[in-house]
Order: structure tokens, then sequence, then C-alpha cells
């Protein structure tokens, strides 16, 4: 199996052999090697293309997903923030608001898969036949999903568990980790209004950006780029009614 371990000690011929052969039994091609470094971290990623589009490869294996709010040590800046956004809304404290609304702390074993670079915005044409639409490739599980956006990082956002304080998603300031490619190459959870729809009837790495039009705090305002964050289901009616607010990534696992 393509496993992470297997990965991570590859020479760089091995990986490109084995990426060759990956090609051939999906009938896609195999782009390039890249060496990426994200947030003091580096990892060797193999992309793919099928036609214009852009495919990263996840190895598979076995991971730690989700995020034990009971053990997060926030910043002072962060607890003032969710102070004012709780004193304003008649919020909970910060660990209760927090644990509805990030996966739990789990083991999963996952196939080795390619997941595209890009997320697409869904048409209504689309979204009624999204699963025919894109055969012979699938949705992500949400497992799967979490696995590529976080990258086997263990902190609350991909990029550690701090986020600016001074400036919301959207907003230009001089924080750009959540707009570079991931560890993996993806261009994923960057903007809270661009929820991505996923296999398990769930929408990961947005949350409309009700937070942001509703006027919460800056750390609630990032809330939904963290890689454990889950949209909660009351507040998942109106992507259920109406799936062209929502993005798809497409997803192949590889058999071995």
């Amino acid at each position: 199996m393509l496993t992470n371990e297997w990965w991570m000690n590859a020479s760089d011929g091995e990986a490109a052999e084995r990426c060759r052969a990956v090609a051939r039994s999906l009938d896609v091609t195999f782009d390039r090697l890249a060496e990426r470094r994200y947030a003091g971290r580096t990892f060797r990623t193999a992309f793919f293309r099928d036609g214009d589009d852009s495919f990263a490869l996840v190895p598979g294996g076995r991971f730690t997903l989700g995020f034990d709010v009971d053990v997060f040590r926030p910043s002072q800046e962060i607890l003032e923030s969710y102070a004012g956004s709780a004193e304003e809304y008649g919020l909970g404290n910060l660990r209760e608001f927090l644990a509805p609304q990030i996966t739990p702390v789990r083991q999963v074993t996952l196939q080795p898969f390619l997941i595209e670079v890009s997320a697409t915005s869904v048409d209504a044409e689309t979204a009624e036949e999204l699963a025919e639409q894109i055969a012979p490739y699938r949705l992500p599980t949400s497992d799967e999903w979490e696995l590529a956006c976080g990258a086997g990082a263990r902190t609350l956002f991909r990029w550690g568990d701090d986020c600016p304080m001074d400036v919301y998603p959207v907003d230009r300031g001089d924080f750009d980790l959540h707009r570079i490619p991931n560890l993996y190459g993806l261009d994923i959870a960057r903007n809270p209004y661009d929820t991505e729809v996923v296999a398990d009837d769930a929408y990961r790495g947005g949350d409309g950006g009700s937070m942001i039009c509703g006027g919460a705090g800056f750390f609630l305002g990032w809330l939904a780029l963290a890689s454990s964050y889950q949209l909660p289901e009351e507040m998942a009616e109106p992507f259920d009614e109406d799936l062209s607010l929502t993005f798809y990534r497409r997803l192949r696992v590889i058999e071995e």
C-alpha cells in the first residue's frame, strides 16, 4: 500500500516510479514531484493531471484526526476575542462552544487517494446529479477531507493554534497561510464563505460566512478554517436546501 510511512522513506526515484504506476492505473497523467514547505513542515508532494485539472496525492495509512478542545490552550488574544463575542451573543465558555463544531480525536485508516487541488462551485444543474457528473471520481468522505486539509497537523488550524486578531480571513493583511497551498499542495479552507460538501452529508471548510456576516469577533471569523471544523447541523439547513451555495472537490481512491 502507498502508505505515508513508505512515501516519507522512499527515494525520489522510487516515488516517481510509483506515481507513474498510479497514473497508468487511473488513466491520468503524472505531472511532477515537488517539495512543499508549509508552516515549518516539509513534504514531497506529487501532482497529477486529468485534462486541465490538477490533483495531489495523499498517501494512505493510519492517522489521528480531530482536535481535543479540552487540551486547547488559546492565546490571551483569542480568549479576549471570544469573551467579547460570548458577551454579545450569550455564548457559553469557549470549550463548550467549540465541542459541537470540532470533530473529536479519533484513529482512522484510509486508503491513498488523489484529490483535486481546487474546489469547484456547484451550480443548480450540476447539484441535481453531482455523483453522476463527477464519475469516476467521487466526493471525499469527511475523514478524507479533514486529512487532506490538515495534512497531519495536530493543531487547531493547519498552520498552528493561533490566527490573526486584527483581520478576518477575507480581509487583506500580512498573514497569508490560509491563502497559499497547504502541505499537500491544496487550495483548501481559504475562505469561510466557500463551504465544501462531502460524501457524509456534511459541510467542511467554511460556515457560509455566517460568523463574519453576523459581526462576530475575529476568532470566530477564523474558526471555520480549522481543519477539524464541521458545520453544525443547525447551521446546515440553507446548504441542504440549496446545494449551489457550496463547493465540491473530486477524489479517486488508489486501489492497491
